[in-house]
């Protein structure tokens, strides 16, 4: 078992175009060793899969990770909230050299679900 997941950091919103889950990560870190997580293949793929193509990294002063899903009417946020916790703890896993979550066996539905059920 790993040390995910931790409280949940997803959030659901009303806006314009339907609803909206937000979840943001913060890191202590330089912009180029966040980049590099996210766009270098070899440390993408410590959490979250191959990439591939050529990867420029983009001028930026902001070192907080945001995802945001646009919810269709008919789907649920507790169907797809915890699912993306999961992929941004592996993502502060690999980072931080820790131990990967396993959906399973950390039991990311049954305990970040439950937060998404309200939306």
């Amino acid at each position: 078992m790993s040390a995910y997941p931790g409280p949940p950091t997803g959030n659901v919103h009303a806006t314009p175009q339907g609803r909206e889950l937000t979840i943001e990560r913060a890191f202590r870190a330089t912009v180029e060793e966040v980049w590099a997580s996210l766009t270098e293949p070899k440390q993408v793929a410590k959490w979250y899969g191959r990439i591939d193509g050529e990867q420029l990294p983009g001028k930026t002063i902001t070192i907080t990770m945001t995802f945001k899903h646009h919810l269709a009417d008919d789907l649920d946020a507790a169907d797809v909230g915890a699912g993306w916790e999961f992929y941004a703890d592996r993502h502060d896993a690999a980072f931080h050299g820790n131990a990967m979550p396993d959906w399973d066996t950390d039991r990311y539905q049954e305990i970040l679900g439950p937060h998404y059920d309200h939306s």
